[in-house]
C-alpha cells in the first residue's frame, strides 16, 4: 500500500493543483460560450437599433420635404414651430449617428454614412429662418398696431424694421428658386412697407416727454383728440383720423415737449443734487466745539446750479416751469447767503473765543465776556445739532437756525466792536 507523510490539508491542496487545469478548462469554455451569447445578443440589438434609427431618420428627412412645401403667412408661427422641431430632431439624430457608428466599430462593423442628415439640416435652415422671420413679423405687427400705443418705443421699432429687411435679403438669397418662399417674403415685405410710413408718426406721438398739456395743444392744432389709456392703439388712431397731413404739427409739438422735458430734468437733477448735499464738519482745536469744515465743494455746487439756472430761465421752453425755476433761484440764493453768513459767524467766533474766555477780559470787560458766554452756549448747541443732522436741505429749511445765525453775527460784531474800542482806549 502507498503511504505518505502529508496531512489531509496538504493532500487536498496538492490534489486541487493537479486537477486545476481540467477544472479551468471547463470554466473557460463556459465563459466563452456566455460571451458569445452576449455578443450575439448585443449584435442583434445593435442591428435592431440601426433599423429603428434609420426609420426615424428617414421620417425626419421626409418632414424636411414637407416643411419646404408649407405655405400661408397666417400660419407662420405654427410653421416655425414645426420647422424648429424637425431641425431639433435632425440635430439629435446627428449626435446619435456618431454614437451608433462607434458601437458598430466595437463589433468590427463598417461605419454607416449619415452625412445626409447634415445635408437635410442645411436644406431646412433657410426655410426655418423664413418661417421665423414671418412669425416675428406677425408678432411685431400685432404689438405695433394693436398694442398699447403710448408704450411703443419708436427707436426700437425702427431698428426692428431695418433688421427684418436685412434678414429678408439674406433669406431671399438662399431661397430664390422657391416661388412659395419668395411669395411669403414679398407678402411680409409689402406689409413692412405699408407700416414704415407710420415710423415718423410714432416718433412724434410716442414721446415720453409729452404731457396732458401737449395733447391739448395737439387737439387744438389738428383736431386729433388723443386720450391716453391702455386701450389707445395705433390701429384705432389710424382708423379714426387721417394723421399724415398733421405730421409736421405733431413733430413741432413733440420737439417742444422734449425741450421742456430737458428743462424739467435739469431742475430735477438740481433738486437731487441739493438734497444729497451734506455739510462737512471738523472740530475747534482748543475747545473741541464742532465747526464747519471748508465749504468749497458745497459753495461751488451752489454756484454751478445758479449758472445752470440762469441758462434755463433764458430758455424759450421754460415757461411752464417759470415759477418753479424762480422759486429754485430764490432758494439757492437763500442757502448761499446762509452758508456765507455762517462762515462769517464762525470766523468771528474762532477769533473771539480765546480772548473772551480769558480771565483778563472777564475782569476788565465783564459785560462783553458775559455776552460772549451766552452766544458761545447757543453757538455750541447749534453746531452740535447741525453736526447730528448735517443735510444741507434740512439746515437751510430751519428758520430758527437762520435766525440764530443772524443774531449771533450781530452779537459777535458788537462784542468785537467793544473789544476794539477798549483796545483803542488803552
Amino acid at each position: 500500500a502507498l503511504r505518505h507523510n502529508l496531512t489531509d490539508r496538504e493532500a487536498h491542496i496538492r490534489w486541487d493543483l493537479v486537477t486545476l487545469p481540467a477544472r479551468l478548462d471547463g470554466r473557460i469554455e463556459r465563459a466563452k460560450a456566455t460571451y458569445k451569447r452576449l455578443q450575439n445578443a448585443l449584435h442583434a440589438t445593435l442591428l435592431e437599433e440601426n433599423d429603428t434609427f434609420d426609420s426615424r431618420v428617414g421620417e425626419a428627412v421626409r418632414e424636411v420635404t414637407k416643411v419646404t412645401a408649407l405655405s400661408g403667412l397666417a400660419a407662420a408661427a405654427t410653421h416655425a414651430q414645426t420647422a424648429a422641431a424637425v431641425d431639433e430632431e435632425l440635430r439629435v439624430c446627428e449626435s446619435e449617428a456618431d454614437s451608433i457608428n462607434r458601437h458598430r466599430r466595437l463589433f468590427s462593423m463598417e461605419s454607416l454614412d449619415y452625412a445626409f442628415i447634415s445635408d437635410a439640416r442645411v436644406s431646412l435652415a433657410p426655410y426655418l429662418r423664413l418661417w421665423k422671420h414671418c412669425a416675428l413679423w406677425l408678432a411685431h405687427s400685432a404689438d405695433w398696431y394693436d398694442g398699447e400705443f403710448l408704450r411703443l418705443r419708436p427707436a426700437d421699432i425702427a431698428a426692428a424694421v431695418d433688421a427684418m429687411r436685412a434678414d429678408a435679403a439674406v433669406i431671399a438669397d438662399s431661397l430664390r428658386d422657391s416661388p412659395s418662399a419668395m411669395q411669403m417674403l414679398a407678402e411680409v415685405g409689402a406689409q413692412l412697407d405699408a407700416f414704415a410710413p407710420n415710423l415718423p408718426l410714432l416718433a412724434a406721438l410716442c414721446n415720453p416727454a409729452i404731457r396732458a398739456r401737449h395733447w391739448q395743444r395737439i387737439a387744438e392744432a389738428t383736431e386729433v383728440v388723443v386720450r391716453p389709456s391702455p386701450e389707445l392703439t395705433l390701429a384705432s388712431l389710424l382708423s379714426t383720423y387721417d394723421l399724415g397731413p398733421h405730421l409736421t404739427k405733431f413733430e413741432r409739438i413733440s420737439q417742444h415737449a422734449t425741450r421742456e422735458h430737458e428743462v424739467e430734468q435739469a431742475l430735477e437733477r438740481m433738486t437731487i443734487e441739493l438734497n444729497a448735499a451734506v455739510l462737512p464738519f471738523t472740530y475747534h482745536a482748543q475747545s473741541a466745539c464742532p465747526l464747519l469744515a471748508p465749504l468749497t465743494q458745497v459753495l461751488e455746487m451752489l454756484e454751478a446750479q445758479q449758472i445752470v439756472l440762469v441758462g434755463l430761465r433764458a430758455s424759450p421752453f421754460v415757461a411752464h416751469f417759470a415759477a418753479r425755476a424762480a422759486s429754485w433761484g430764490a432758494r439757492l440764493s437763500k442757502v448761499d447767503e446762509m452758508l456765507r453768513g455762517w462762515e462769517r459767524v464762525q470766523a468771528r467766533w474762532v477769533e473771539l473765543q480765546p480772548v473772551c474766555t480769558s480771565a483778563e477780559l472777564r475782569a476788565q470787560l465783564p459785560q462783553s465776556a458775559s455776552a460772549f458766554i451766552e452766544v458761545d452756549k447757543q453757538w455750541r448747541a447749534l453746531m452740535a445739532a447741525s453736526q447730528l443732522y448735517p443735510k444741507l436741505v434740512h439746515i437751510a429749511a430751519d428758520e430758527k437756525a437762520s435766525s440764530q445765525l443772524r443774531a449771533h453775527e450781530r452779537a459777535l460784531e458788537a462784542i468785537d466792536n467793544e473789544l476794539n474800542a477798549f483796545i483803542d482806549r488803552k
